[in-house]
């Protein structure tokens, strides 16, 4: 993909020339995070927590709060589909991340509070659906609205033209499937392929009218094919001849930006972010350099390592065996979900809220299970 992206038309040089000395960091550095995925020789058959009334309850408390955003996006997108203005979404684009105009879609008022939910509980619900996929005996409006509640974010993020929260899903989805797939009930099986090609139809109808959209006004002359290429491949060489030769670490301010707001008592916009990082740094602050780009920005060479070595060590034992506790997985999925991603850019860089959210699950989880 490197190579197609290079020799195209989507390619976009950097501040320095390409050289070998940055490949080899992020090949090392991404081996390094991948650790814990690569010792993991057995496959896992059983996600267990004994107390399962406990994660009933949960689970219908967060389809609860957040169905309705999830219902409304679903009639909106119908209304976008009957009107014709479906390929107005990739059009639009541009416009609106820069507030020049408003989403063709709106959520109401409790949409939008509830939507909030959706997104910051992105990382949970996934692992709750493979969870009652293993049930031989599970309520079929408890999976389908975990589900419904597991592509809210992605639909939300679909309604200004935006492809990333999709790329994201669908990418942490299949990457849970390849971890839990042998956990699925056989009676499971057939559903679960009805569902996967449901949403695959779904989103690729999206995706291409967007693309077409983007592609009709000549927003970087995008189409399918480049737009893969260039999401497969860009952040490395955009890493290569930018984000490499930064003389100064931002100590943070890349990837952990949220945890200095809080901090601070400040909430950054995009825009604040971007202003900052255009005053501190000479490489281009809109592009992707890659979740082991971002760490080099924040620590530089030997410090990226380290905290690299730091989060696989931390890691390197959660999957030992052919069975694994509901809350461990939950804390996994924290590092399964950034590592999922990791080829464009570390995916909490602007709201750690999902992975704050997942931590205090596993917490909730670990205090049922010590006091059940």
């Amino acid at each position: 993909m490197g190579i197609y992206y290079y020799s195209s038309d989507s390619y976009r040089g950097g501040l320095y020339d390409i050289t070998l000395g940055p490949f080899v960091f992020l090949f090392v550095g991404f081996v390094i995070l991948l650790i814990p995925l690569i010792k993991q020789k057995k496959e896992i058959h059983h996600v267990i927590y004994k107390k399962r009334i406990y994660i009933d309850i949960i689970s219908w408390i967060i389809v609860l709060i957040c169905i309705e955003p999830f219902c409304e996006l679903l009639y909106l997108f119908y209304d976008l589909i009957t009107s014709g203005r479906i390929m107005l979404l990739g059009a639009s684009y541009d416009d609106v991340s820069n507030d020049n105009a408003e989403a063709l879609v709106q959520l109401s008022v409790l949409g939008k509070s509830l939507a909030v939910y959706s997104r910051n509980f992105k990382i949970i619900t996934p692992v709750l659906f493979f969870y009652y996929l293993q049930q031989e005996k599970t309520n079929a409006f408890l999976l389908i609205g975990l589900l419904c509640v597991s592509i809210s974010p992605s639909l939300n993020n679909l309604t200004i033209g935006n492809r990333t929260e999709l790329i994201w899903f669908l990418l942490y989805f299949s990457t849970l499937y390849l971890l839990l797939k042998n956990t699925i009930h056989p009676s499971k099986t057939k559903y679960f392929k009805v569902i996967l090609i449901t949403i695959f139809s779904v989103f690729l109808t999206f995706f291409i009218a967007i693309t077409l959209g983007r592609y009709l006004i000549g927003y970087g002359e995008d189409s399918a094919s480049s737009f893969l290429i260039q999401y497969t491949a860009e952040s490395m060489y955009n890493f290569n001849t930018n984000a490499f030769h930064e003389p100064t670490p931002l100590y943070g301010h890349q990837a952990f930006n949220y945890f200095i707001d809080k901090a601070n008592g400040t909430a950054s916009t995009l825009g604040d972010f971007r202003d900052y990082l255009n005053v501190h740094m000479r490489s281009p602050s809109w592009i992707f350099y890659s979740i082991i780009g971002d760490f080099y920005i924040d620590f530089g060479l030997i410090g990226a390592l380290l905290f690299i070595v730091v989060v696989s060590l931390i890691y390197r034992n959660t999957l030992s065996g052919t069975s694994i506790n509901l809350e461990v997985l939950l804390l996994f999925s924290i590092y399964l979900y950034a590592v999922a991603n990791g080829l464009f850019y570390c995916c909490y860089m602007m709201s750690w809220a999902p992975a704050i959210y997942c931590f205090l699950f596993y917490l909730l989880l670990k205090l049922l299970k010590i006091n059940g």
